[in-house]
């Protein structure tokens, strides 16, 4: 899927994914972020790298997050993967 010139760029707070072909983006990742990542369990950061994966293909993917308790948080999108 081609996404506009605009749409080619996605960035969180944690992560930023970018297009590097016409079918994957590249997930960089804040310092701060490596940070709380490297201090995850083998098996979280596994199950994480998978759905990074995904992202890198699907930049949309997950449930977009809207207006929540008086905040605007459209564009944001949450994307679960551990349960405990």
């Amino acid at each position: 899927m081609a996404y506009p010139e605009h749409e080619r760029s996605i960035s969180s707070g944690y992560f930023a994914a970018e297009q590097e072909t016409s079918s994957a983006y590249r997930i960089t990742f804040l310092d701060l972020t490596v940070e709380d990542f490297e201090a995850l369990d083998g098996d979280v950061q596994r199950q994480a790298n998978k759905q990074f994966e995904k992202l890198k293909r699907s930049p949309r993917l997950g449930e977009d997050l809207g207006h929540k308790m008086g905040v605007d948080l459209a564009g944001y999108r949450a994307l679960h993967f551990y349960r405990n």
